[in-house]
């Protein structure tokens, strides 16, 4: 899914453990709830995304590096480490 185009996608509570999404567009994206362990997210654009309670954001941090969470909700303070929103 490298490059998705996955805006405004209903991803509640969706599995996405080592899933690449690369440079995905995620705007807007419903992803509370969704298991993101070694998902790869680096590049992504995640405004406005809702990211509640999202599950496994321990595992890998350096994959979200350059994502843009401008406007995300509830983005976990873990995938700002390392990006330029910090």
């Amino acid at each position: 899914m490298r490059a998705a185009d996955l805006t405004g996608a209903n991803l509640r509570d969706a599995s996405l453990t080592q899933a690449d999404l690369h440079a995905a567009n995620l705007t807007g994206a419903d992803l509370s709830e969704a298991w993101l362990a070694w998902t790869d997210l680096t590049g992504a654009k995640l405004t406005g995304a809702d990211l509640s309670n999202v599950n496994g954001v321990d595992d890998d941090m350096d994959a979200a590096i350059g994502a843009d969470f401008t406007g995300a909700l509830n983005v976990p303070k873990e995938f700002l480490q390392g990006n330029e929103f910090y």
